[in-house]
């Protein structure tokens, strides 16, 4: 039905080589926005190859008891890398080259540094939260393009 209508409006024909839909769905029991894409290709004697993808986002993180929970973890993992970043340079800056020569001191060092990018990254991910949720909420007429949501900082 879907495709016949495609055909008659000439959307469909010999020369399509792909259809992709794309949509989001959001599900208020898990609270997880639903990025699902679509995907029918076809090949050049006329066989049709269809592939999925859902991807999972959780963009209102601090809900309920649990949420509370994470964000007072996080603000004390952030007071404890920010006390433990000045200890380390008040550290470098007392031994000067000696503080290079300890394995643990670099291993502290190395700590401290990923932990600050990461929070980095933390920090760019609520940012942009911030702004989809934003978006949303003044455009209820365009979804906004969640696909651009790095995974990876969401773990």
């Amino acid at each position: 039905m879907l495709i016949q209508g495609l055909q008659d409006s000439s959307w469909l024909d010999y020369n399509t080589r792909a259809i992709f839909l794309e949509f989001n769905v959001w599900n208020a029991n898990t609270n997880l926005f639903n990025m699902v894409t679509l995907l029918v290709e076809f090949t050049t004697v006329g066989k049709s190859l269809p592939s999925h993808t859902i991807e999972s986002v959780q963009l209102y993180r601090y809900n309920g008891a649990g949420g509370v929970l994470a964000l007072v973890s996080e603000i004390a993992c952030i007071i404890f890398i920010i006390v433990m970043a000045i200890l380390e340079i008040r550290k470098i800056i007392k031994l000067r080259r000696a503080y290079f020569y300890s394995v643990y001191n670099i291993t502290q060092l190395l700590i401290v540094l990923l932990f600050t990018a990461a929070l980095g990254l933390y920090i760019c991910r609520s940012m942009w939260t911030i702004w989809t949720v934003e978006e949303m909420m003044n455009n209820k007429s365009k979804w906004p393009q969640l696909s651009h949501y790095d995974h990876s900082i969401i773990r």
